[in-house]
C-alpha cells in the first residue's frame, strides 16, 4: 500500500503503525474486541488520524 501511494500521489493513513502503536494502551480489546473489526474508540481514531493526514497534506478542502 505505501509504494501503491507513493506511486499514485495518493494520501497514506498508517493505521496499521497507529493501531500498533497503541496495542497495550489500554487493552487491545478496546481498539477492536475481535481484534479485527473497530469498536466505537477504534473507529474515532480511525477518524481522527484520517482528519489529521488530510489537513497535513493541504488537501482539506479540495472537491472535485
Amino acid at each position: 500500500m505505501r509504494r501503491l501511494a507513493g506511486e499514485f500521489g495518493a494520501i497514506l493513513v498508517p493505521l496499521d503503525m497507529v493501531f500498533g502503536d497503541l496495542r497495550e494502551t489500554p487493552r487491545p480489546e478496546y481498539w477492536a474486541a475481535d481484534g479485527v473489526h473497530p469498536t466505537l474508540a477504534g473507529h474515532g481514531l480511525i477518524a481522527q488520524t484520517w482528519l489529521q493526514m488530510i489537513e497535513t497534506s493541504g488537501a482539506a478542502g479540495v472537491t472535485d
